[in-house]
């Protein structure tokens, strides 16, 4: 009831602070239910109270909206992202409809995180492969992202990822090659976008490797590239 009482407060952080603890209160904090509802729209306790009403409830699948928005916060150290994330993928095939609308209409870090939990719910994400083959081929979208929707895929595992990755592997192979040299030149892809290759490796190589030849070019396609750095 303290609780409870405390979700009016004038002051946020103690609307906030009582729903997380009911939230860890668990199944017997039912009685809290219909206010937690309330205060949805509160969006301060947006988060806490959709939080705390699935650990009430279980599954709830008409909370997943209050979720949805938290995968466009960059810092991916923060709690909340870290929270939907799991939420979300916990809630498996629910949550598939409104992580493929998110494909198509989000920013770039929700694209990113979006992919990163439909791979997480794996077999039970079939509906979104669709989705995921526009964004493995689209030639527009950043390449960290389309290396997601490949894992992804892998993740699924159905008769039509393994259709799609088969006719596409060509795209899938040069994909992978890109990857691979982009993890090594930043660390920190999943916190935010990355600029094009070239500056990265122009950069890289005047910190770290004045003297020495990239290993990019020892790779044909890569050396016409990266021609500036490349020596013939």
């Amino acid at each position: 009831p303290v609780l409870i009482n405390a979700l009016k407060d004038e002051d946020k952080n103690i609307r906030r602070n009582a729903a997380y603890a009911l939230g860890n209160i668990g199944v017997e904090a039912s009685a809290a239910v219909p206010t937690l509802i309330d205060v949805l729209k509160d969006e301060n306790v947006t988060f806490s109270a959709a939080d705390a009403l699935v650990k009430i409830r279980g599954n709830t699948k008409y909370l997943i909206p209050y979720f949805i928005p938290n995968l466009r916060i960059i810092d991916c150290y923060d709690y909340r992202l870290d929270r939907a994330k799991n939420i979300l993928q916990e809630l498996g095939k629910e949550a598939v409809p409104y992580l493929t609308d998110t494909l198509k209409n989000g920013y770039w870090q929700e694209r990113l995180n979006s992919i990163l939990i439909l791979r997480g719910i794996g077999n039970q994400a079939k509906d979104a492969v669709p989705q995921l083959t526009e964004v493995l081929l689209n030639v527009y979208e950043d390449k960290e992202i389309r290396y997601q929707a490949i894992q992804a895929l892998k993740a699924i595992n159905s008769d039509e990822v393994i259709s799609v990755l088969d006719k596409h592997k060509d795209i899938v192979n040069k994909i992978y090659l890109l990857q691979r040299y982009r993890n090594l030149l930043d660390p920190y892809l999943f916190c935010r976008p990355i600029p094009t290759a070239g500056p990265i490796v122009k950069n890289t190589n005047t910190k770290y490797s004045k003297n020495k030849p990239l290993a990019i070019c020892k790779i044909s396609f890569l050396k016409n590239l990266f021609r500036w750095k490349c020596p013939k």
